[in-house]
């Protein structure tokens, strides 16, 4: 009888390790991805690094890397879900380009000024905010060269300079507003906006952060 009771404990300590190894594999395996990436003429880069940002212990991990004469690089692999990613160029000795590296097929093009994205549309997301910051980011310059202008020339007076630091001091507010706005998103898109524009916000901004 007890030789009996000790053969089932056995039996489903087997069945429960079974299982167990059964569901780590199938979260390691998680879902196909495919990601091609076309870069212009103008980049001239011969390799690409694929890294992740693991969100649970926030260390990037390599998923791969390709090279290439003609400026397209493919990478495939399996992800257990969207992940805040990038491309490193020939050794990091280009800024990295961040996107969200999701399940399914994505295909990017990079420029020097510009990219498009189809098949993630959280990246699709992420660019829309850059945009967004973009805009801003450009109204500012404006003003900054109406100052400069009007400083150069002799014809700024206080009234217009008042006027014109009133209008950078709203349009920053605004950026930082934004900024809290995207990185306060609970997916992979607020991670990588964090990862890139944290250090940007002031003070009374980041307290904002969730």
């Amino acid at each position: 009888m007890k030789a009996n009771v000790i053969l089932i404990v056995i039996i489903c300590m087997v069945l429960s390790c079974s299982v167990l190894v059964s569901s780590c594999e199938h979260g390691t395996r998680g879902a196909d991805y495919n990601l091609t990436c076309r870069l212009d003429s103008f980049l001239h880069k011969d390799s690409v690094t694929l890294l992740v940002l693991e969100d649970a212990y926030n260390k990037l991990r390599v998923c791969g890397s390709a090279t290439s004469g003609d400026g397209v690089f493919v990478f495939s692999g399996q992800i257990d879900g969207p992940h805040a990613a990038l491309l490193r160029f020939d050794n990091d000795s280009t800024t990295p380009f961040y996107f969200v590296l999701e399940p399914g097929t994505t295909s990017m093009t990079l420029g020097t000024d510009h990219w498009r994205v189809s098949g993630s549309p959280l990246s699709q997301v992420y660019q829309s905010m850059v945009a967004q910051r973009h805009d801003i980011m450009t109204q500012r310059a404006e003003v900054w060269k109406q100052y400069l202008v009007k400083v150069n020339d002799s014809t700024l007076k206080r009234g217009t300079e008042q006027s014109l630091v009133e209008r950078d001091s709203v349009l920053n507010d605004s950026l930082q507003n934004l900024m809290v706005q995207w990185m306060n998103r609970d997916d992979a898109v607020g991670i990588i906006i964090r990862q890139r524009f944290a250090s940007t916000l002031d003070t009374p901004h980041q307290r904002q952060l969730k």
